[in-house]
């Protein structure tokens, strides 16, 4: 029930405008119950019902949630933290409020639409760095970017990428020369791509471990996407001649069963040496320039009709049989904005992404950086690392103000305090990792603050938080005194079965014991000799004590008051209506019992009487209530209630 109230709850965020003027329009137990809150749960939950009687309900449970806090439910540590967890789960819904830098993300569309041919070349910061991690300080980056510019300067004049390249690693890992398409490179290289002209060569770009060059050969339209299958036979490069004319032959040898009329995708299960794609028969989804090595997406790109299929092309991790499935061109804004999104939001981008919104909300809470704490953090960032212990030594106790938020300091000690604790960014230059981890840390506090005020600043919030903090105080209030008790309470039940008893009569005689289904004879008999002579509670125990140990379970129990209809053993030997259908697992069975006109007891008429049981129970608790906590309505504000 209580996941069932929740879901109520999280169902739809409804807009209600915060009136100015929100008049009382009850008061219960001394506490006021606003217009807004009652008309908005009116409007929610109103089905059909008047004014007058949905008040008489509200009244009922406002005296429900008085009396839970009367018991210091709301107190509880179990209640805050499920108040807590629901109240993060909602507020995560508000995240689709961020206003997103939208130029930036109809810039990136527009670049899908053209592709760029591009050489490039790397000039790492490092040599031969293997740590996943390198630190940086921006002395390291200065005689890189000299270096860099020298090499830019013989490229103007006349070298080529593949010769320069080729002094700085001999298997040409620093170099590229292809297609490429937007979203599909790091965003400093993409930056670089699309706003170079043709023709011409960039300024040295920094990335995250040393500088590229790029020269600009060409542009295109999109070629858009296609869905293509393949089917591949290994052979990576630096293999001899023997082990590529065996690869060769044994592609061909596919190659030739494929155009004789066997079916690719089981080929593809059966021989392909990529077991990922072999598995979906050979299926790689959907793919754009940029994607493929240059081989494979030529001759990809170049089949022109569904189904059409390649001679085996050879490209650096062996020769590839490739089946055309679908091809189509960019999709539209709406359709990949979301995908744009994500790159950015795992890009060095992510900043500029979202930075609309942090302006936003550091209007709004009066965000005032200390420009003096931020430079003397940078020139410390400039000789030490900031995740270092040097660094986070020098300023742990540094009570100088980074920045205020609604008039609240931010001390340089508090962002040590987060960076020792989050002391990881995808930045190697050490003014880089602290300009991100700073971000980080601002943003944070920002998010802190406008979650805090979410409900000042949502008012449909504000009356959903408040509707599922009083719906569950009154779901478990009612649970102790209701519906967990009227199960539980024999001596109320029965009284109350005695003086109702002709609210439970039945139309026809029924039939009050058990059914015991057996997996032999052997056992029937057993049972038959076991029980002779015991009431039906005593021989189901003794059933039960007898087999419970028994992991086959070579016995099942069906206990009941049974209509004619509702058991088609009892149908078979007490009605007499129809033959039992075979049970394979308890071929044999044993009944006792006896017929009864009516109800006996309360335990005969079920879950009927439990649930009346319980209303009646609920309504005495409430007269009770009303007679503790004093409810005072003012029908003038309610006659307003629309």
């Amino acid at each position: 029930m209580k996941k069932q109230f929740l879901t109520l709850i999280l169902g739809g965020l409804t807009f209600l405008a915060n009136a100015q003027n929100d008049p009382t329009v009850m008061k219960v137990n001394g506490k006021d119950i606003k217009k807004s809150e009652f008309e908005y749960l009116y409007k929610k939950n109103n089905t059909d019902i008047s004014l007058n009687e949905y008040v008489e309900l509200f009244k009922n449970f406002k005296l429900k949630v008085a009396e839970a806090e009367s018991q210091g439910i709301d107190t509880t540590s179990a209640f805050k933290k499920e108040l807590a967890e629901n109240r993060k789960q909602l507020a995560q819904q508000y995240e689709s409020k961020r206003v997103l830098n939208e130029a930036l993300i109809r810039q990136e569309y527009e670049r899908m639409n053209e592709d760029r041919e591009i050489s490039l070349l790397f000039i790492p910061m490092i040599e031969n760095n293997t740590s996943s991690s390198p630190q940086i300080l921006p002395a390291d980056t200065l005689n890189v970017y000299n270096k860099a510019q020298q090499i830019r300067q013989r490229l103007i004049d006349g070298e080529s990428f593949e010769k320069v390249g080729t002094e700085f690693a001999n298997d040409k890992s620093n170099l590229f020369n292809g297609w490429l398409s937007a979203t599909r490179m790091l965003y400093p290289i993409e930056s670089t791509a699309y706003t170079t002209e043709i023709g011409k060569i960039s300024q040295p770009v920094r990335i995250n471990t040393g500088y590229i060059l790029i020269k600009v050969l060409n542009k295109r339209p999109s070629r858009g996407e296609i869905n293509a299958a393949h089917i591949m036979v290994m052979c990576q490069a630096g293999a001899d001649s023997t082990q590529v004319e065996e690869a060769s032959k044994k592609a061909d040898q596919i190659y030739q069963r494929v155009m004789s009329g066997e079916d690719f995708a089981t080929l593809a299960k059966e021989l392909s040496d990529d077991k990922g794609s072999g598995q979906n028969g050979g299926d790689l989804s959907w793919f754009q320039t940029g994607q493929m090595v240059p081989e494979f997406e030529n001759a990809a790109f170049g089949l022109q009709n569904i189904g059409d299929i390649t001679q085996p092309v050879r490209s650096q991790f062996g020769f590839h049989i490739i089946k055309l499935l679908g091809k189509r061109g960019i999709p539209s804004y709406d359709d990949v904005k979301n995908n744009i999104i994500t790159f950015f939001s795992r890009s060095e981008k992510y900043m500029d992404l979202y930075q609309p919104w942090w302006d936003q909300l550091k209007k709004k809470y009066k965000y005032v950086p200390n420009k003096v704490s931020e430079k003397n953090l940078y020139a410390l960032a400039s000789i030490n690392f900031p995740s270092d212990s040097t660094f986070i030594s020098k300023e742990a106790n540094n009570k100088g103000v980074l920045f205020t938020l609604s008039a609240k300091p931010y001390t340089v000690a508090d962002f040590i305090t987060f960076l020792k604790k989050e002391g990881r960014s995808p930045f190697f230059l050490s003014t880089d990792f602290l300009k991100e981890r700073l971000f980080a840390y601002e943003t944070r506090a920002l998010e802190k603050e406008e979650d805090s005020h979410l409900e000042d600043n949502y008012p449909e919030f504000r009356n959903l938080m408040k509707e599922y903090r009083d719906g569950f105080l009154s779901y478990e209030i009612t649970q102790n005194e209701v519906w967990g008790k009227a199960p539980k309470d024999t001596v109320g039940l029965t009284s109350f079965f005695d003086k109702h008893k002709k609210d439970y009569t039945w139309d026809q005689p029924r039939y009050k014991g058990c059914v015991v289904l057996c997996k032999n004879d052997t056992i029937k008999n057993d049972i038959t000799k076991m029980i002779s002579g015991l009431s039906v509670d005593d021989a189901v125990d003794l059933i039960k004590t007898t087999y419970q140990n028994d992991k086959t379970n070579p016995v099942k129990i069906e206990r009941g008051v049974f209509a004619q209809g509702s058991n088609q053993y009892v149908d078979e030997v007490i009605f007499k209506t129809k033959k039992a259908d075979a049970n394979t697992r308890y071929p044999e069975f044993y009944i006792m019992g006896k017929m009864i006109d009516q109800p006996e007891s309360y335990s005969d008429v079920g879950g009927l009487i439990i649930s009346d049981y319980q209303n009646y129970l609920e309504q005495e608790w409430i007269n009770t209530l009303k007679a503790k906590y004093p409810i005072v309505l003012y029908p003038n504000i309610l006659k307003t209630i629309k």
